[in-house]
């Protein structure tokens, strides 16, 4: 005999709710840990990423410390012609670096601060603790002489002004056999055939003539550079309200942030010693000479910038010669907060191409 059904009882109908809940906590807990995964790895990989991405722009500015043009720098010195110039031998001064205190810099930069703000702008407030590196050097972009010069004071004339050099900047001009760097006293731009005349006047210079008179077809111009790398605050804070730190550099005027989440920086330098035997240093050493720096020890601590551990980082973290560990560490020379921050080191030795 056939029953109808009548309905569910109550005890049926708890049972079912019971399993619902549980399947329903079962798939909670599977997107919640997945997503917790997800966010883990998309931290992960954007710390590398940033890593990567700033020994690169480090290492790369690096190799190029002293570059002016195809005159070669160990054999043909620079001519320094400018009255403000944050160098007086880019041989030695194309690489500086510094130990940066709460209240002075290791070494002390004295003069050589002045004018390097001259060049390069002012430099906000890096991190106490970290290091700051200077680069000096001719740009990548040089711009070809449309006639030669007549004598040593002649105006140059260049084939256009694509790097926009105007009055005031220093300049490079080089061939093979010479190199002068000098401040633009005139900038006449030639709006019908596309070049400019540069003009380097004594109101600006040490002297207006240069140290011979350049020829077309064998000398450029280029920019002068001097790059500023430190580490500093970006002004943002992550999602749970801590500072950002980045990579930061200043340049002719500009300081832009480059790297966001690396918040230590430290540089030792290949001094190559009179025996032929090399040694890596701190900047702040004091028989350190950086005439004779060949190679470049960089390592930097690099973080996911948010928030993705769920226990609070308590790590120590090698950077060459400075161990940074967490805050509250007895005798610690630099601390890192213990947060829920993913970190990581990098660490590169870059050689200079233009000091053999």
């Amino acid at each position: 005999m056939r029953v109808k059904q009548q309905g569910l009882s109550l005890v049926e109908l708890m049972v079912a709710a019971a399993v619902g809940l549980v399947v329903l906590a079962g798939l909670t807990q599977v997107f919640f840990s997945s997503k917790k995964t997800s966010n883990t790895a998309n931290a992960l990989a954007r710390m590398q990423e940033n890593g990567r991405a700033a020994l690169e722009l480090l290492a790369r500015d690096i190799r190029m410390a002293g570059f002016q043009g195809c005159a070669d720098l160990a054999t043909i010195p620079i001519t320094i012609n400018a009255r403000v110039a944050p160098t007086t031998n880019l041989y030695v001064d194309a690489l500086r670096g510094f130990e940066v205190g709460a209240d002075a810099w290791d070494p002390s930069p004295g003069a050589y601060l002045e004018a390097l703000e001259d060049a390069t702008g002012s430099f906000g407030v890096p991190k106490v603790g970290s290091d700051l590196l200077v680069i000096q050097r001719a740009s990548e972009v040089g711009v070809e002489l449309v006639s030669n010069m007549a004598q040593e004071e002649t105006s140059i004339h260049i084939n256009g002004n694509p790097t926009n050099i105007g009055q005031d900047d220093l300049v490079i001009i080089s061939d093979c056999n010479n190199a002068d760097l000098f401040s633009v006293t005139n900038v006449v731009n030639h709006n019908n055939d596309s070049t400019a005349t540069l003009s380097h006047g004594s109101d600006g210079n040490l002297s207006p003539e240069l140290s011979k008179p350049y020829q077309a077809g064998s000398a450029e111009v280029l920019r002068f550079v001097a790059n500023a790398y430190f580490i500093a605050d970006t002004g943002r804070n992550n999602d749970r309200g801590q500072d950002i730190f980045g990579l930061f550099r200043s340049t002719n005027g500009q300081v832009e942030e480059l790297i966001e989440g690396v918040e230590h920086l430290q540089i030792q330098y290949g001094e190559e010693l009179p025996n032929g035997n090399r040694r890596y240093v701190s900047a702040d050493d004091a028989d350190l000479d950086m005439g004779r720096v060949k190679a470049v020890r960089l390592a930097i601590l690099v973080n996911s910038v948010e928030s993705v551990r769920s226990q609070p980082d308590d790590g120590s973290y090698a950077l060459l010669d400075l161990t940074v560990q967490p805050v509250g560490t007895v005798d610690a020379e630099a601390t890192h907060a213990k947060d829920g921050l993913l970190r990581s080191t990098f660490v590169s030795t870059v050689m200079l191409r233009n000091r053999r």
